[in-house]
């Protein structure tokens, strides 16, 4: 019998056992789990070094990564990592995740005996917790075999498992989940293997009571219960995310406390920068409005020259914010939005699947077929109802009359309407749209493009198949298609990317 639970917004945290009795400061152990830090090329995600700055104010006892440290095996990545990881200051446990092999088992297992220097799967004790780190890759005949945890490792398992009646929690770290919950890996995860996969499952159910296994793999966050078997998926540690915020595709990671109970908090990356989060023991929001502005942050444009021709090349490896709506198949309609900062201006660009691209309006009425709208609260101090004096509201779209930028909402009259002095651009490349553009400083004023300044923003993707007006649509917060209210945009933090 299987339950599950998809994250229902950022505002999830998990609380297992009697949770309620327990002080914040009485747990002996806290430890924090960070899976899928990959989408920097040979570096981690800028996302991942943020959050280990994060982690970093947080002092856990360690910290356990859950795989695919960077987009694939190699000295520099992996020395980039360790890096990252060293100045960090916390100890670290790793576990090996598919980015980090090869298909030749020896040539990732050298690197791996040379960099990590450690066991492929281990385990260890602390307080009264047994902390086991399992590898989902087996060797046969010199070739790596994914999603298969071999004889050798499984009665070692067993064994570890046996001696854990003196333990207070076990806890298990296994890069791919048993269960999935994506189509990007069903079928590519340890059910890869059924019967393996159930062999393992039902050595696990043995020691239920006491239990939780953390996976990564999947980008996103989701906690189901299988058979009294708590599995934790956690991949938002800066990879491309895998689902809408609603769904855990966020960037994320865990804060995680073990005493008489255990208690599994979800933290928004950039949510610890919030001074009123750091007073107060939970550091998630408590319910979905106040979750859906939590911080997201925004990287400063590193060396490289960004040109607005609707071409995304020069944008680099940066992990897009994967958006999508739940009611709207995401093979006919999602996007993905891409956001960088300098002290001149804002860049954007979006990348939006849609079979049919519609629009036949022009001017103020842009918004009724297929286009993108970007609104600014620049002060980051909006108070629920109507924009404020200091806000912004812009669409682009590729309409009959040719691509046309428009703005709603401007401090200055004289701002309003249709707008060339914004540079933008917009294509089509097979059944995607997109779309590209920079805001200069000046247009955004009174904004303040400088490192740790915190402001609104929001984004709203129309869609229109048939030519009679826009009928889905994609949103990255409420406040702006169903009434103007910035009070619910997001917001965002803006990152110094050279201050690692």
């Amino acid at each position: 019998m299987k339950k599950t639970r998809l994250c229902g917004c950022f505002s999830c945290f998990l609380l297992l056992g009697l949770l309620f009795c327990s002080p914040f400061n009485s747990y002996s152990t806290s430890f924090v789990v960070v899976g899928d830090t990959q989408g920097g090329g040979v570096k981690p995600s800028p996302v991942a070094y943020q959050i280990m700055k994060e982690v970093s104010l947080l002092s856990p006892d360690f910290v356990i990564i859950t795989g695919d440290w960077t987009d694939g095996p190699s000295r520099e990545s992996w020395t980039n990592f360790l890096s990252m990881m060293k100045d960090g200051n916390i100890p670290y446990h790793l576990t090996i995740g598919n980015h980090c092999v090869t298909k030749s088992w020896d040539k990732w297992c050298k690197l791996h005996q040379e960099l990590i220097k450690g066991p492929l799967y281990y385990s260890f004790e602390h307080e009264n917790n047994l902390f086991i780190v399992l590898c989902c890759f087996s060797n046969e005949n010199g070739n790596t075999v994914e999603g298969k945890i071999d004889s050798t490792q499984f009665a070692w398992l067993e064994e570890e498992l046996n001696k854990s009646a003196k333990f207070k929690h076990v806890f298990i770290f296994v890069h791919e989940p048993l269960y999935p919950v994506t189509r990007q890996h069903t079928g590519s995860s340890l059910d890869k293997h059924p019967e393996e996969r159930d062999k393992l499952a039902e050595l696990l159910k043995r020691h239920k009571d006491k239990l939780i296994v953390f996976c990564g793999h999947e980008h996103l966050f989701n906690e189901q219960v299988v058979d009294g078997v708590t599995q934790i998926i956690s991949g938002g540690g800066g990879g491309p995310l895998y689902a809408s915020p609603e769904k855990g595709g966020f960037y994320h990671y865990l804060y995680c406390q073990a005493e008489d109970d255990v208690k599994v908090r979800v933290i928004q990356a950039g949510s610890i920068y919030d001074t009123n989060v750091l007073k107060t023991p939970y550091f998630l929001h408590k319910n979905q409005k106040e979750g859906l502005l939590g911080l997201l942050p925004v990287y400063s444009l590193d060396d490289r020259q960004i040109t607005i021709d609707a071409e995304l090349s020069d944008w680099g490896k940066l992990a897009p914010y994967v958006l999508c709506n739940e009611r709207v198949p995401a093979d006919d309609f999602c996007a993905n939005l891409y956001l960088r900062w300098s002290e001149k201006g804002l860049y954007f660009a979006a990348k939006v699947k849609d079979k049919v691209h519609m629009n036949n309006n022009t001017g103020k009425n842009i918004w009724n077929g297929d286009a993108i709208q970007l609104a600014f609260d620049p002060l980051g101090n909006a108070t629920p109802g109507h924009y404020g004096s200091n806000d912004y509201e812009f669409g682009m779209a590729m309409t009959s009359s040719g691509q046309q930028c428009y703005c709603w909402q401007a401090p200055k009259k004289e701002k309003l309407g249709l707008r060339t002095d914004i540079q933008s651009a917009i294509k089509r490349d097979g059944e995607f749209t997109i779309y590209e553009g920079f805001f200069p400083a000046a247009e955004l004023a009174p904004i303040v493009l400088k490192p740790d300044h915190v402001w609104g923003f929001n984004a709203l993707f129309l869609n229109d198949d048939n030519g009679q007006g826009a009928t889905n649509y994609i949103e990255l917060s409420p406040g702006l298609l169903y009434g103007k209210n910035p009070s619910l945009f997001r917001k965002l933090i803006l990152i110094d990317q050279n201050r690692n």
